[in-house]
């Protein structure tokens, strides 16, 4: 399952640089991001709305393929999404900082 979210992570992860471009990163507040609540979420975040009107606005018709969701309610795979997401976007801040973008 993890490696299945980790793909999905990288998808999401993708699709935000193609369509916001890398700076989307700057927005997300990684101590309260919350992949199950609709308005700390990663596309919540992003777009400063819920996670319902985020995926409408975006266009996105399944938000689990990109990582932006599960199908299980298993607490673990939401647990290893949150990991996923906060270890990316942390990345992604600190190579913003460094380079000056």
């Amino acid at each position: 399952m993890s490696k299945q979210i980790k793909r999905a992570v990288d998808a999401g992860f993708a699709y935000l640089d193609a369509t916001k471009g890398p700076e989307w990163a700057r927005k997300i507040n990684t101590e309260t991001l919350d992949v199950r609540n609709p308005c700390s979420c990663v596309l919540g975040q992003v777009e400063e709305c819920n996670y319902s009107s985020a995926i409408s606005r975006l266009g996105i018709k399944n938000g689990k393929l990109l990582g932006f969701n599960l199908r299980t309610a298993a607490a673990q795979s939401w647990s290893t999404l949150n990991a996923l997401w906060r270890r990316r976007i942390r990345a992604r801040q600190r190579q913003l900082d460094h380079s000056g973008g």
